[in-house]
């Protein structure tokens, strides 16, 4: 949303930040789960699940940072986190900014990972 008006990351850290607040708390007393102290870092290094990450490196919603430091953590897991960049994507875009590239990327990686293996 923020990234269709333009108006950025800001637009989730101040207006849209009580109903962010809203949800973790919701979370926390319906679920008993803790979304302030979850970590996609951690929760990708905790699973036995082949991960495939795509990041745009014209994302204004999150910076590629962010991916990057998931598969510098599994660097060494097995099996390996795998991360593509698409240059012109922005946030969720890499299928209209590359789409022959995603769609081989994608079936090749579940290829890679089907059923037979």
């Amino acid at each position: 949303l923020a990234e269709r008006l333009g108006a950025g990351a800001w637009l989730g850290r101040t207006l849209l930040r009580p109903a962010v607040e809203a949800g973790f708390l919701y979370a926390r007393w319906k679920y008993r789960v803790d979304l302030e102290q979850n970590s996609p870092e951690n929760a990708v290094a905790a699973s036995s699940v082949p991960v495939l990450l795509i990041h745009g490196l014209k994302d204004t919603n999150l910076p590629s940072r962010h991916s990057e430091m998931i598969v510098a953590r599994n660097s060494s897991r097995k099996p390996a986190v795998v991360l593509w960049e698409p240059a012109q994507a922005k946030h969720t875009g890499a299928a209209a900014a590359e789409p022959e590239e995603y769609e081989r990327r994608l079936i090749g990686w579940f290829a890679s990972h089907g059923a037979a293996r």
